[in-house]
């Protein structure tokens, strides 16, 4: 255990700075609150941490002044990469706007909030929240669709459909499902933009809806192994009925893992053959353990609304109107394509793995030649190319070069701060000009041309300290 402590005088607060166990915590004497200044998650109770609230409370009785501090509540939970991003998008635009007052960080809403200090609150609004008349809320879930009762900062979930139906149906697989959760109206909205971009495409596809978590467990009793395998078992007998090398679009991540343990539990051969696309962006947890493979996913844009989240509370209130004003739809950035969705479709089970691993390696920034993508199948790179030509009709060295080109437009999309030089180099040239050529006859642009067209968002780093962020 390694605890140091150091005292200083900073903008008129004396504080204290506290280093334990490898996290930072700021303590301050003006506010009587403890910041953390980490994005890691919070270590298990301590005495310590005993101390520190008994310090906060002895503080908080010498200072009564303190009791009516404002602040702002924003409600994220670290396990999902949505509301990282959406909390950095908001402290990135708290900094740009000098937001004079602290923001208070909490994974969920544990305690009863002043209404006479809190200044309002961002966070996910669910069934049976009561909503206080003190001070603004903005809802940022799409569960229940835009609420009446409080500001709307949503994602244009029909565009995430229409973008997901788009990367699958560019691959070319041989049918389609989705696989929604009933009673979730942003499922019915992606599903719908899926259905529409699908069928005018005169495409037959299927879709499925899988019951909520909340139906699972009624009695709170929770059971990761129970419920996924019981989910796995409910999805079985549609996947069985598929094509080896099918494409499935999942409304978001978790059901996704649900996809992707039936098929490992069910249909092994299949995991490689079928391609896997989730509607939103990961979750940090795993309901089971085991090595798995890479998800594909649609890029939401979280840090947009929680940069709009925050421009909204920094206007003041006589410009801003009332909260219920606010609705506004934000469509996704794209589709982060990865191991799930690699290349185009193909049903033979050999050489879909092996098409997957060359994506690995290219997104590793290490592009395989034919020969080491032929000796990692086991083969000849004369039989690797006669197996490429049977099923995908091209060569191996134009299907390796077609990924390296997608690599670098995935690069140029996310990443505008990268050099035309880096982008060729990650993709595995030495040359910029040839690159520069190779793409152009991919893309039919040149790369700078293509970035300045689709450059994406950018994104504020992480909040840099102002104003103050509580635990």
């Amino acid at each position: 255990m390694l605890l140091t402590a150091i005292y200083f005088i900073f903008s008129d607060k004396i504080c204290i700075l506290l280093y334990f166990n490898g996290e930072t915590f700021t303590f301050s004497l003006k506010t009587a609150h403890f910041i953390r200044c980490s994005l890691k998650k919070p270590r298990p109770f301590t005495p310590l941490h005993l101390f520190f609230l008994f310090f906060r409370h002895m503080i908080c009785l010498i200072h009564p002044m303190n009791q009516n501090i404002p602040y702002l509540v924003a409600v994220v939970d670290r396990q999902m990469v949505s509301h990282v991003e959406i909390w950095r998008g908001l402290c990135g635009a708290a900094d740009r706007g000098e937001w004079p007052h602290a923001i208070e960080e909490l994974n969920r809403l544990h305690r009863h909030l002043d209404a006479r200090s809190c200044l309002g609150m961002i966070c996910w609004v669910w069934k049976g929240f009561e909503f206080p008349e003190a001070f603004p809320v903005i809802n940022l879930s799409n569960a229940r669709g835009p609420l009446p009762e409080c500001g709307n900062l949503l994602n244009d979930d029909v565009e995430v459909g229409r973008i997901a139906a788009k990367h699958l149906l560019r691959n070319g697989y041989s049918e389609y499902l989705t696989i929604g959760i009933h009673g979730q109206h942003f499922s019915t909205e992606r599903i719908q933009g899926f259905s529409e971009t699908v069928r005018n495409q005169k495409i037959v596809y299927r879709s499925i809806g899988l019951p909520a978590l909340k139906d699972w467990a009624p009695d709170n009793r929770w059971n990761p192994q129970a419920y996924m395998d019981a989910m796995a078992e409910c999805l079985a007998p549609y996947l069985e009925s598929l094509q080896p090398d099918a494409g499935i679009f999942a409304i978001d991540h978790p059901i996704a893992q649900h996809v992707e343990h039936c098929l490992y539990r069910y249909f092994p051969e299949r995991v490689h053959t079928t391609g896997l696309l989730a509607g939103d962006l990961p979750v940090a947890y795993r309901w089971l353990p085991g090595a798995r493979r890479s998800i594909s996913c649609v890029q939401t844009a979280n840090a947009a609304k929680g940069r709009a989240a925050m421009e909204w509370f920094i206007q003041p209130e006589t410009q801003r109107g009332p909260v219920t004003d606010l609705c506004r739809f934000f469509p996704p950035e794209g589709v982060i394509a990865k191991a799930s969705t690699a290349g185009p479709a193909c049903g033979h089970p050999v050489l879909a793995l092996g098409i997957r691993w060359a994506w690995q390696r290219i997104q590793s920034g290490f592009p395989p030649s034919v020969e080491e993508f032929a000796a990692c199948l086991n083969m000849s790179s004369r039989s690797l190319n006669r197996l490429f030509r049977e099923e995908l009709n091209e060569s191996a060295r134009t299907f390796l070069l077609n990924l390296r080109m997608e690599r670098a437009a995935q690069i140029l999309r996310a990443h505008p701060e990268r050099s035309i030089q880096q982008v060729a180099a990650e993709s595995g040239f030495t040359n910029q000009g040839a690159f520069s050529g190779a793409f152009r006859n991919w893309s039919g642009r040149q790369p700078r041309d293509y970035r300045r067209e689709v450059q994406s968002v950018d994104r504020p780093d992480a909040y840099s300290g102002k104003p103050t962020r509580m635990r």
